[in-house]
């Protein structure tokens, strides 16, 4: 398995924590000189109350595939081999087609996205079900949720990868 060389999140990130330290996002990321920020199709961005909020123009295509590289990512490139990352996303004003969360990055189209995916023209389609995907690849873990806001969670340990989810703090990870 390649090294990864960034983390990346959509949307909102919360927390990254690691044997190193913890980034509550107090500050704005884009200024503390720790994340990197690929975008190229003008988001606008806030740091609120630990939180950092994306927020994305409608009518446009931020995708992460082969050959397309416009996702919004908010990236680091010091995160340890071993990793819990963390983000809770609401749901419920986004466009009939999506899939945002977290998403491991090992090469500009080599990627592990874990998150809410919605698609019409997809099996599945658009039933509150969160999913792991790498690029070019089809979905690897599925599982429904009935919800539209939730948190996700990357926890990497040696080589292995897992990924959970959770309605709210109060509740168990799945």
């Amino acid at each position: 398995m390649k090294n990864f060389s960034f983390l990346s999140a959509a949307l909102f990130l919360s927390t990254v924590l690691s044997a190193q330290g913890f980034d509550p996002f107090d500050e704005d990321p884009l200024t503390s000189g720790k994340w990197e920020l690929l975008d190229n199709l003008g988001a606008s961005y806030a740091t609120e109350d630990g939180w950092w909020r994306v927020t994305c123009p409608q009518g446009m295509e931020f995708n992460h595939w082969v050959g397309f590289n416009d996702a919004v990512q908010l990236r680091r490139d010091d995160i340890p081999e071993d990793f819990i990352m963390e983000t809770r996303l609401n749901l419920e004003q986004l466009p009939d087609y999506y899939h945002i969360g977290l998403m491991v990055y090992y090469d500009i189209y080599d990627i592990l996205a874990w998150g809410p995916f919605c698609s019409a023209g997809v099996a599945g389609g658009c039933n509150h079900h969160v999913a792991v995907e790498r690029t070019g690849a089809a979905q690897i873990i599925v599982d429904q949720t009935g919800v539209d806001t939730l948190d996700l969670q990357i926890r990497k340990e040696g080589t292995t990868y897992t990924f959970r989810w959770r309605e709210d703090e109060t509740q168990p990870w799945h």
